[in-house]
């Protein structure tokens, strides 16, 4: 009796024809992915304007505080933006870890490889000691201090009404974390220079501007900001300065 088997050649261009649609369809996919993840991203963004726009309507429409001092009644040092909105939208594990440092989802670009860069250090066992309390380069997000109402940046202290061109001028967006270039010491918590935003989403930057709407910025539209200044006298951030780009 006669048996139809595959030659071995047969079963070769089989396995090669795979392998070239396999290599056509994975940067697809991957392409697909990031998309999704940019997606996400964006609703982050969303919801933490939500947020902020309640904090605002419950603070005469200034802008959060940078530097707050307490956190649930706890006295604390090196808290951030994400410790006074949380009682809008929950942001910090603080209950599971009990360590006030530790950032929720919310924070999270799904892009992001370095999310809950201290808290992560602090759990590997890395001094100082700080990384377990600490939140600040733990989020994805970096807030425009300049904007900030604390008084280590009295000088800013603006409300929403005093800002010049809002629908250009960043509040929150995608920030790079302590070490990964250009920034250097500060943390992903604060946007302190333009350079800091972070391209993760195919060259591009998903930003949340004053006035509320959030967008991706990439190519010439996002290097405009990334290079116009070198300090935080940036037009895309100090509240006074007036785009006209």
């Amino acid at each position: 009796m006669k048996h139809n088997m595959f030659t071995l050649i047969e079963l070769l261009v089989v396995i090669a024809i795979i392998a070239i649609l396999a290599g056509m369809l994975l940067p697809a996919l991957g392409k697909a992915k990031e998309h999704a993840y940019g997606v996400s991203c964006l609703s982050n963004l969303r919801q933490i304007n939500l947020a902020h726009t309640s904090y605002m309507d419950d603070n005469d429409s200034h802008f959060v505080d940078f530097t707050p001092p307490t956190f649930r009644g706890k006295t604390l040092v090196l808290l951030s933006y994400m410790h006074l909105l949380d009682s809008y939208v929950p942001m910090i594990d603080y209950v599971s870890t009990n360590n006030y440092g530790k950032c929720l989802d919310i924070l999270r670009c799904p892009s992001d490889k370095k999310f809950n860069n201290f808290y992560n250090k602090g759990m590997a066992g890395e001094t100082p000691s700080y990384y377990l309390k600490c939140g600040k380069d733990n989020p994805s997000y970096g807030y425009n201090r300049c904007l900030s109402s604390s008084q280590e940046y009295w000088r800013f202290n603006k409300t929403y009404s005093l800002v010049k061109s809002p629908s250009r001028k960043l509040m929150f967006a995608d920030s790079l974390h302590s070490g990964e270039a250009p920034r250097t010491s500060q943390q992903s918590d604060q946007l302190n220079v333009p350079n800091v935003v972070a391209p993760r989403h195919n060259k591009g930057a998903n930003i949340l501007f004053v006035d509320g709407h959030v967008e991706t910025r990439r190519g010439a539209d996002l290097e405009k900001i990334l290079s116009s200044t070198a300090n935080e006298y940036s037009v895309y951030l100090w509240p006074d300065y007036t785009v006209t780009e």
